[in-house]
């Protein structure tokens, strides 16, 4: 008998290592790009959207000095206003009750007169901090030197103002008080003949004398008074006005700044000028040389196939 030999039905069995291998390799495909997915994914949750050195260099950077300046300014222009305040209320307050006690004019007057001093030597402190101001930081250029420039003007604007309003609230001041002296002088020659009979007219012209002296007296002394308050007042207008002239001075120094500025600005653009009619000059020299070089290559081409051409013909 022959051995047998089992073989297999056709069409029944088929060879999967091919798809068995592509299906694999596909899963490990899949796999990488999930992890690495989720790793990118992570590292751009982690990311930081401003670097953390960039934070550290601008949170260290310390404001300039004159920071401070600028803040002792404010803080003496409130005072500035307070006082200046409280000084035109004594004021119409003496002007509103002008026949009162000696020793109460006499107090008035001298609070009157420590505020007024007072507030001269604000106007001269806060001078001094804007003089210190723009002396800081000359050298520093860019935005932070045009920041302090502009506080610089809007804090001699600001002190100008106050200014203006102390000395219009001084010379109002002294004509109220002129024209109350004024008036006084006035009452004393009328008041003791107007409720005066023609029958009790010897015993009250005795009255009268004693009544005018005494009157004359005191208003010898209420002049004195307000004679040395006007003084001080004045003394005081006077300082104001070394004040304005410091002011003055320092608006004159801009203005030369200023124009050193657009002389400097005049005198780069015909620098400019000049140097651009310099280049177009050189430029037209330069394309008149690439002719000339080129008219010399042609001459030379053209000698070249004269020579050419006799030496092929002999």
């Amino acid at each position: 008998m022959g051995s047998l030999s089992i073989q297999p039905p056709s069409g029944a069995m088929r060879n999967l290592t091919e798809v068995f291998v592509y299906l694999r390799n596909a899963t490990k495909q899949e796999q990488f790009f999930a992890v690495d997915f989720e790793q990118k994914q992570n590292s751009e949750d982690t990311v930081r959207l401003i670097n953390l050195n960039e934070d550290k260099i601008s949170y260290n950077k310390t404001p300039p000095a004159w920071i401070n300046v600028i803040d002792e300014i404010n803080y003496e222009f409130t005072r500035i206003k307070s006082r200046i305040f409280s000084l035109r209320e004594l004021q119409n307050k003496k002007l509103r009750n002008p026949s009162i006690a000696d020793d109460e004019m006499t107090s008035e007057q001298v609070k009157i007169q420590e505020l007024t001093e007072e507030i001269t030597n604000m106007f001269n402190h806060a001078r001094r901090l804007i003089r210190l101001l723009e002396d800081s930081d000359n050298i520093s250029i860019g935005a932070l030197d045009e920041i302090r420039k502009n506080v610089i003007s809007n804090m001699m604007l600001t002190l100008t103002n106050f200014i203006n309003d102390f000395r219009v609230s001084q010379s109002d001041y002294l004509r109220h008080l002129d024209s109350n002296s004024k008036l006084d002088s006035f009452l004393v020659k009328s008041d003791a003949t107007i409720f005066s009979a023609p029958s009790e007219i010897p015993v009250i012209e005795e009255e009268q004398s004693i009544l005018q002296i005494q009157q004359i007296l005191e208003n010898e002394h209420v002049t004195k008074v307000r004679e040395m308050e006007i003084l001080k007042i004045s003394r005081s207008i006077l300082e104001m006005n070394g004040i304005f002239k410091d002011i003055a001075s320092m608006i004159v120094d801009q203005g030369t700044i200023l124009d050193r500025i657009d002389y400097n600005v005049e005198h780069s653009s015909t620098k400019i000028k000049s140097a651009l009619e310099s280049v177009q000059k050189a430029e037209k020299y330069q394309r008149g040389n690439k002719k000339m070089h080129l008219i010399v290559l042609l001459a030379g081409f053209a000698i070249f196939l004269i020579l050419l051409i006799i030496l092929t013909k002999f």
